[in-house]
């Protein structure tokens, strides 16, 4: 009527009613106590009495470890076979402590359930818990987004000539929706070629900036000749003054460097421009144009080298190697 139950699967709770179900529940206890070598006939013998009681695995394992009124029982020696540890843990479980072995057991610490209860819920408990698979029912909107989801899909099957065709089709029809109405759109030559750029290197900026503007500043060079002309014993206050000076210079060297990277090179002009972001975008615009690596620019800036010819870029490229 039942499947057969692996040993080490066998159920705590269920109380043995025949020899199979007996020799499972005495090979579960053996696995679960870690008794590898027991003498399971032995085992047998001494559980059968509680099994006939309505005793489970669970029930005996629990009156191994405590007593009826819960205090915890001895540990095991190492000498004692497992059949003989049980029936000395067992003696305390019955109606009369120190009673013989006609004496009936007491109620087990675990309630058992029959093999057939057990089943009947494991059944219940797997039609509950299974996966359960249903078909979604949709709407009217549901079933119009499927079918609008399914042609998309289709669609997206086609010959990939086809697809890039259709892309380059709509990409055309976009552009030819952005010219004004009566226009007509540039030649296929003039849509390729691509106006040149500048770029304006952050780097080349920062360097020409630090180097130039507080290098040649005036305030830097006077505060500097005063503590060079005391013979290596400057004042406090001339210390200050240089520190001072510096502090400016860099704060005026870093308003340059900005002003050169957010001005274009029609801007050059403007009157809001200071003298050093002028310097700045000179030798930037230069660089740039002539497609200067920055150890030419940097050894230009150094000599102060203009860049008005090729001959004089080629020459710097010689003394810079």
């Amino acid at each position: 009527m039942y499947a057969k139950i692996d040993p080490k699967q066998w159920p705590g709770r269920v109380v043995p009613e025949d020899e199979s179900h007996v020799a499972s529940a005495v090979e579960s206890l053996c696995l679960r106590a870690q008794w590898h070598d027991a003498d399971r006939d032995k085992i047998t013998s001494v559980v059968q009495r509680w099994f006939d009681r309505g005793w489970c695995v669970d029930a005996i394992l629990r009156a191994v470890d405590l007593m009826p009124d819960g205090r915890l029982q001895r540990r095991k020696s190492e000498k004692q076979d497992p059949h003989s540890f049980l029936k000395d843990r067992l003696r305390f479980w019955f109606a009369d402590e120190g009673a013989d072995s006609a004496t009936e057991p007491r109620d087990p610490p675990v309630q058992g359930m029959t093999f057939a209860m057990w089943w009947a819920i494991n059944r219940r408990n797997e039609r509950i818990n299974r996966l359960r698979r249903r078909k979604p029912t949709l709407g009217a909107e549901g079933e119009q987004a499927r079918r609008f989801a399914t042609g998309y899909a289709r669609g997206l099957r086609r010959d990939s000539i086809a697809n890039a065709r259709e892309k380059g089709k709509r990409r055309e029809q976009a552009l030819d929706d952005l010219l004004s109405e009566g226009a007509s759109p540039p030649p296929l030559e003039q849509s390729r070629r691509r106006a040149r750029r500048k770029v304006v290197n952050k780097l080349v900026c920062g360097w020409v900036a630090r180097q130039e503007v507080i290098a040649n500043d005036p305030a830097v060079l006077r505060a500097l000749h005063v503590v060079l002309a005391s013979t290596n014993h400057p004042t406090p206050e001339s210390v200050r003054c240089l520190h001072n000076a510096v502090r400016a210079a860099r704060w005026k060297a870093q308003m340059a460097h900005l002003e050169a990277l957010v001005t274009s090179a029609g801007d050059k002009s403007a009157p809001h421009l200071s003298r050093e972001a002028l310097r700045v975008l000179r030798y930037v615009d230069q660089a740039v144009e002539e497609n200067l690596p920055f150890n030419v620019l940097v050894f230009l800036l150094r000599n102060d080298v203009p860049l008005s010819t090729n001959k004089a870029a080629a020459d710097s490229r010689e003394h810079a190697s």
